[in-house]
C-alpha cells in the first residue's frame, strides 16, 4: 500500500480520523511516513489516563459550533472501554477488544441516570450513503460546566442544545508536557471521548 507525501500534521490529522472509527485512544503524534511505504502504528487501545480520568479538561473552552461543556461524567466511553453512548453518526468509539460488555442504558425517558438531569436525544433523520451514513440529530444537557461553575451553552440548535449532525474535536495542551494533551471528541451536548496524545512504535515494510 502506497501512502502519498503529505505534511506532518496532514498526516496526523487524517490518522485520527481513521482510526476513531475504531477506538479512541490511538490519535496523537506520530511520524511522518517516507513517500511510498506503508507505515504500521503498534500502540496500545485501551489506555486510562489517571489525570484526565475524573475531569473534563477542556471545560474551559466551548466547543466551536456547538458551545458545549460536557462534566466528566458524561464520558460516551467507560473506563472498561465499553461505549455508552451513540451519536448521530455511525462511529464505533469503545476500546474493548471482547466486544461491548454494556448492555444497559445510561438514560431513562430522557432523563440521564449518571446526572439525574433531563437529557434528552434523537436522531431526526439518517441518510443512506455509501460511506458512513449522514445522521442529523440533536441532545440536550444542562449539566454544563466551564470547570468551576455551571454554564448554558448557545450554540447552532440553542441554549444547552447539540446539534449531533456535527461532532467537533477539541485540543486541550498540557501546560509545559506535550506527551499529555489531550484530544477531544464530543458527540452530543452530553457525550464525549477523550485521546491523549502518545509516541507509538511504528514498523515501515
Amino acid at each position: 500500500m502506497a501512502i502519498p507525501a503529505v505534511s506532518r500534521s496532514t498526516f496526523c490529522s487524517t490518522l485520527a480520523l481513521t482510526v476513531l472509527g475504531a477506538s479512541f485512544a490511538m490519535s496523537g503524534a506520530v511520524p511522518a511516513p517516507e513517500p511510498g511505504k506503508a507505515t504500521l502504528v503498534i500502540g496500545e487501545i485501551l489506555a486510562q489516563n489517571a489525570e484526565s480520568l475524573t475531569s473534563y479538561k477542556a471545560a474551559g473552552t466551548a466547543s466551536a459550533s456547538n458551545d458545549v461543556r460536557p462534566i466528566a461524567i458524561q464520558r460516551g466511553v467507560g473506563a472498561d472501554g465499553a461505549q455508552l453512548a451513540s451519536g448521530a453518526w455511525s462511529m464505533a468509539l469503545g476500546a474493548s477488544s471482547s466486544g461491548s460488555n454494556w448492555r444497559g442504558s445510561t438514560s431513562l425517558n430522557g432523563v440521564d441516570l449518571r446526572t439525574g438531569s433531563y437529557s434528552p436525544s434523537e436522531r431526526d433523520i439518517s441518510l443512506p450513503s455509501d460511506g458512513i451514513a449522514v445522521g442529523v440529530g440533536r441532545s440536550y444537557n444542562a449539566q454544563q460546566s466551564d470547570g468551576t461553575s455551571r454554564v448554558d451553552s448557545a450554540g447552532l440548535q440553542g441554549n444547552n442544545w447539540s446539534q449531533a449532525g456535527f461532532p467537533e474535536v477539541l485540543l486541550w495542551e498540557h501546560a509545559t508536557d506535550d506527551a499529555k494533551d489531550i484530544t477531544y471528541l464530543t458527540f452530543g451536548a452530553d457525550r464525549f471521548v477523550g485521546n491523549r496524545r502518545f509516541t507509538p512504535t511504528s514498523f515501515t515494510p
